[in-house]
This record gives C-alpha cells, sequence and structure tokens, in this order.
C-alpha cells in the first residue's frame, strides 16, 4: 500500500514541508535564541566582545571544544523528553476517563457506595464490554442472518470504502452508487441489494440459499483484493 501511495504520499509530504517552513520561518531566529540562552554556554560577563571584521557575520555563536555536540545531543533529548511527557500525559488522561467511564453510574441506577460495590461494578461493565466484543465477533464470523444485516453489511462496507449512504437513498440508489464507483464487484453489490429487496419487502424472508449467497458476495467485496480501490476511493473521494 505503501509503494502504490509513494506518489501521493510524497507530494504531501512536500506541500507539509513548504507549509511548516513557511509558517514557521519567523519563529525560527526567536527559538534559536531560546534554546541557546536556555542550553548555551555562558559568557563571561567582563569578557569584551570583539567586533567582528565581516559586516554579514551570522548570529549564531560559533560552539568550539566539543560543546556543539553536546549542545545538540542535549537539545534532541530535551525534544524527545518534551514529546514522551506529552505521549505519556494523553495515554494517563485516556486511561483516566475509561476508568471514570466504567465507574459511572446510569441515572436509573443508585450510586454505589464502598469500594467492594465500586469493584463490582466495574466488573459488571467490563463483562458487558467483552460480551459486547464477542457478540460482535460472533457476528462478523458467522455472518449476517436475516436481510437488514446484509444490508447493514453493506452500508458499512461503502462507508469505509468512502461511500456514504445518504438518508434520503433507497437501498437500489445507494446499491447504483457502490456499482458505479466500484464496477468491478457490482455483480456482487447487485446480489446483496436483490437478498435485501426479496427477503424485506418479497415472500423469502426465510430463504437459505439467498442468504447464503449474500454471504458469499459479501466476503468478495471484504477480500483483500479490493483494498487498494476501497483506499483510493476512501482519500480521493
Amino acid at each position: 500500500m505503501v509503494m502504490l501511495f509513494l506518489p501521493h504520499l510524497t507530494r504531501a509530504a512536500e506541500i507539509s514541508f513548504d507549509i511548516i517552513k513557511t509558517t514557521t520561518a519567523p519563529l525560527g531566529p526567536i527559538l534559536i535564541k531560546i534554546i541557546l540562552f536556555i542550553f548555551g554556554p555562558r559568557k563571561d560577563p567582563f569578557e569584551i566582545e570583539k567586533i567582528p571584521d565581516e559586516p554579514n557575520m551570522p548570529e549564531l555563536p560559533v560552539l568550539v571544544d566539543g560543546n556543539e555536540s553536546l549542545f545538540y545531543h542535549i537539545v534532541g533529548w530535551s525534544l524527545f523528553s518534551i514529546f514522551a511527557l506529552l505521549v505519556s500525559g494523553l495515554l494517563l488522561f485516556i486511561a483516566w476517563r475509561l476508568i471514570l467511564w466504567l465507574l459511572s453510574t446510569q441515572p436509573h441506577q443508585k450510586k454505589a457506595i464502598g469500594p467492594w460495590n465500586l469493584f463490582v461494578d466495574l466488573a459488571k461493565r467490563l463483562g458487558m464490554v467483552i460480551l459486547s466484543i464477542k457478540n460482535k465477533l460472533t457476528a462478523w464470523i458467522n455472518g449476517p442472518q436475516t436481510g437488514v444485516q446484509v444490508y447493514m453489511a453493506l452500508i458499512g462496507w461503502g462507508h469505509l470504502s468512502g461511500l456514504t449512504r445518504l438518508p434520503c437513498e433507497t437501498p437500489v440508489e445507494y446499491g447504483t452508487r457502490l456499482g458505479n464507483r466500484f464496477p468491478l464487484v457490482k455483480n456482487e453489490i447487485h446480489i446483496v441489494i436483490k437478498t435485501h429487496s426479496q427477503m424485506v419487502y418479497g415472500p423469502h424472508a426465510n430463504n437459505l440459499e439467498m442468504l447464503s449467497l449474500a454471504r458469499v458476495a459479501l466476503r468478495k467485496l471484504r477480500s483483500p483484493a479490493n483494498w487498494p480501490t476501497r483506499l483510493k476511493s476512501f482519500f480521493l473521494h
């Protein structure tokens, strides 16, 4: 996927670099002076500064005697430490919000009192999360069981492929749009839409054969062979 989108990623990186360079150019000298003031070598207050011979002398002082390497090491580790602290703070904040959500009570529930009640409530909520994940995995492995679930799976596939269903669209209209965007899997999309229409509006509510064909069509739609086209549609439309 990286090799497929390498020209687009390269162009995006070049544009981003030009934008960053243009917008931060006025702040460069100020930032460098601040960094040098914090980490740079201290001058003797009684030392007389020599007047440079050339009029266009650069403003940045030249560090000698190995101080240049030490200076860049200090700056590099300082920036890395700041980034690590930001990431750690973000992870701690997410974990804290998750714990608060797990410990929060519903409007119809009484607020639990005591550490044991809090532990029981937390265990129940974790069990509900695990059960929900298990049910979703089971539904994903076994496939849709009704015509409505077949159509909802197609809507999710289209949303992840960059083509969201409009509120005013009928299933047939949405299937037509999907078929025009992805002509290589147009037949599979038509099978899913037909199955939904026959099972919901027609006399085939419990037709296992049609449901099996729709599951096969959904598996073909989710095949990794369609990922490049789906990613292109998701990012470019």
